[in-house]
């Protein structure tokens, strides 16, 4: 275990368009914040708890035109119940991402090195890509 976490910017197709390993230290929305996010106007972006924040949000929203989908706690300020089922709905794509990359990856993935696992991790999610664009092109 090298303490990695991965964040994932996928579409609704499945397919992997942005990827950051950053330390498990590391905070969620520092993480977004690293990612280009080069999305078209008015996209939306599925987010889970961890990614919250008011004013990053409002950021998102007003700087790149993008429309976070975030996750909430029920408490929260700006809770609306058919806006989380949307969320919900739309994050089980990431959730499904990371179900076939981990079916990628062997039992265990040896590297000596934080780099040569890094360069592992980024091999299995290219072949993700690889495979899906295949899938298109044969049927």
């Amino acid at each position: 275990f090298h303490g990695l976490k991965l964040h994932l910017l996928v579409d609704d197709k499945k397919f992997v368009h942005e990827v950051n390993l950053t330390p498990g230290s590391l905070h969620d929305l520092a993480s977004l914040l690293l990612l280009p996010l080069d999305l078209p106007e008015g996209a939306e972006l599925y987010l889970d708890r961890g990614y919250e924040s008011h004013f990053y949000e409002d950021l998102l929203r007003e700087a790149g035109g993008i429309v976070p989908m975030v996750i909430r706690r029920r408490n929260s300020r700006r809770y609306v119940p058919w806006l989380q089922y949307l969320a919900i709905v739309g994050r089980r794509v990431v959730e499904t991402v990371g179900s076939m990359l981990h079916a990628l990856f062997p039992r265990r993935i040896h590297a000596v090195t934080q780099e040569g696992f890094v360069i592992k991790v980024l091999s299995f999610i290219l072949a993700h890509n690889l495979n899906l664009l295949a899938q298109q092109m044969l049927g």
